[in-house]
């Protein structure tokens, strides 16, 4: 057209405002390469997925998520460019990694709750490093994942900071623990929780009357709560508030006064 318009160009054929749709044309066409590419990527990554191959999986991501990018950078005019693909593409290869990274935390969750029933702390406590660096990788490194961490984050921010004292910790609880009378298989803590145990766990001491061997006051429900969550985490099994019947059953054996 460029040759027409010069060479002819007081014919009918010369035709500038043709050559300039046929230009934009091409630009628009730019990048239908790339995005075959991309679309052979992500199908490849949905495919990876249904196989349970989490990682071949964010590794076509990760490479739709470039291309993409190359795309929006190289051909600004093209009909191709869209920085909403690239922010989905990239929200699926986070959301890929991630749930890969939660499926080994998971896992490594369950064997330091096994260690941790059978009171191994040591061999509990290389777990407990291992899944921390893992959650603290997933609220770094895909804040854009959507999927949640299942409480695994706040629970290894807490065994962490009490990993040099978790011994001592299940040492504290075990002493305590009696099974309930007539049944042997739920034990239950034959006496109330003093302030310096509860300080040891929850980090700080509502009651009102201080003073470490005295039974811990002026605690919310919710705290109660979230102490036998902890507690739980560091004996590695389910551990819930007792029930007043449960109490009183206690009480009446003569276990607790």
């Amino acid at each position: 057209m460029d040759e027409v318009n010069t060479r002819f160009a007081r014919t009918k054929f010369a035709d500038v405002g043709f050559r300039a749709q046929l230009w934009a044309t091409e630009l628009s066409l730019q990048g239908a390469n790339e995005t075959a590419e991309v679309d052979v990527l992500v199908a490849g990554a949905v495919e990876a997925i249904v196989g349970e191959n989490l990682i071949k999986a964010a590794e076509y991501y990760t490479r739709a998520v470039a291309l993409q990018d190359e795309l929006n950078r190289e051909w600004p005019q093209s009909r191709f460019v869209s920085s909403a693909r690239f922010e989905e593409l990239e929200s699926k290869r986070q959301a890929t990694l991630a749930e890969a990274l939660m499926r080994e935390a998971r896992t490594l969750d369950q064997v330091a709750n096994e260690l941790l029933a059978k009171r191994r702390a040591l061999g509990a406590v290389e777990q407990v490093e291992a899944i921390h660096e893992l959650m603290t990788r997933f609220a770094e490194e895909f804040p854009r994942s959507n999927l949640s961490d299942e409480g695994l984050g706040k629970k290894y921010s807490f065994l962490m900071s009490v990993r040099e004292q978790l011994r001592e910790l299940q040492d504290l609880f075990y002493e305590r623990l009696v099974p309930l009378p007539g049944n042997d298989a739920p034990m239950i803590m034959r006496e109330l929780v003093d302030q310096e145990t509860y300080v040891k766990v929850m980090r700080f001491n509502p009651s009102k009357n201080r003073d470490d061997a005295l039974p811990v006051d002026s605690i919310q429900w919710a705290n109660a709560k979230e102490l036998s969550v902890r507690v739980g985490w560091v004996l590695g099994r389910e551990v819930r508030l007792p029930q007043a019947d449960e109490i009183s059953q206690l009480t009446a054996a003569g276990v607790m006064a």
